[in-house]
Formats: structure tokens, sequence, C-alpha cells
């Protein structure tokens, strides 16, 4: 993948009760064809979603993910799936070669493994939480469901494509590519 323009930290990012009020509005900050980065020694393979919270003092405290965040990451990991052929089954590391599912913590010290990327410069850094981790199960399951439907139907991945862009309000930076 290709550089992005400067600055540019996710791909997406889904709007939460906190800050913006905006729960389960999908933004689109980074074209999937460019490289966002979150991500550090993963950039050039990984999708990235930043989410809202409540931005707590402690990252313990971090709240779940809203039923409506939870639904705008279903159908955005779905359309990511099947658009970029990535499977929906959870990755277990961070480790290079690795394809699917995963969070941001599986690639910082001290959870990173032997031979991991590492993902942050930040030893420690916990996003997106333990109690939004516990909900990551769920978020695959709900994601193959979708998936199963129709494996080869490009109506199926048609309506994907619309359900994300029915979301997404796209990047209106002028120096870099809108929206996917």
């Amino acid at each position: 993948k290709a550089n992005g323009w400067t600055g540019t930290e996710s791909h997406f990012g889904i709007g939460g009760l906190w800050g913006d009020g905006l729960d389960g509005v999908v933004y689109q900050w980074q074209d999937t064809g460019f490289r966002a980065d979150a991500n550090l020694g993963g950039n050039h393979r990984v999708i990235s979603i930043e989410t809202g919270d409540n931005a707590p003092k402690s990252a313990s405290a971090i709240e779940p993910w809203t039923d409506k965040q939870l639904d705008a990451m279903v159908a955005l990991i779905a359309w990511a799936c099947r658009t970029h052929d990535i499977p929906a089954v959870a990755i277990p590391d961070s480790k290079p070669g690795r394809s699917g599912i995963g969070y941001h913590r599986l690639g910082i010290d001290p959870w990173r493994v032997a031979g991991g990327e590492r993902w942050s410069t930040s030893r420690g850094k916990e996003c997106p939480g333990t109690r939004r981790i516990a909900q990551v199960p769920g978020i695959i399951s709900r994601v193959q469901l979708i998936l199963s439907e129709d494996t080869v139907d490009q109506k199926d991945v048609d309506r994907i494509a619309r359900a994300v862009g029915d979301l997404v309000i796209p990047n209106k930076n002028p120096a870099g590519p809108s929206g996917q």
C-alpha cells in the first residue's frame, strides 16, 4: 500500500455516546488503498478503525462499545472483509502474515508475542480496553453470519458496500483521496 497523507491516524472512526454524540456514525479518514499510521509496524497491511469512548483516566474504565457502535463495526468489517479478501477470523497475535480481525493491544508490549509486529511505541497502551476486547468474538461471529449469507453473490457485496456507504462520511481533505 502507498503512504497516505500526513496526520491520518486511522482509516475509519466510529462515533460514540461521548464527545461528538454521533453514536454509531462511521467516518472515513483515509482511503483503504493508502496507509494510515495507527499501527506502526503493521501500517503497510492493517485497516484501522478508531472508536469513540468515554475518555476515562484509566483504560480499565473504558466503557464497552455501544449497540450502535457494534452494528456499525459489524457492517464496516463485513464490507472490509468482502472488499479486501480478509478472512473473518480472529488473529491471535500481530505476527507478520496474519490475516483476519484483531485489536491494537496485540501489537503492543507487553502483550506482543515474540516475532509480532510492533503496533505502538507506547509500552502498556491498553486500547481498546479489556471490556471491548471481550466484545470482539461477538463482532466476528456477526461478521461471519453476514458473509455466510451468500459468499459469491455480487448482490450481497453491493448490499454491504451500500450499507457502509450510507454510514461513511468521506474525508473532505483536498490534499488526499476521498472516501472509498
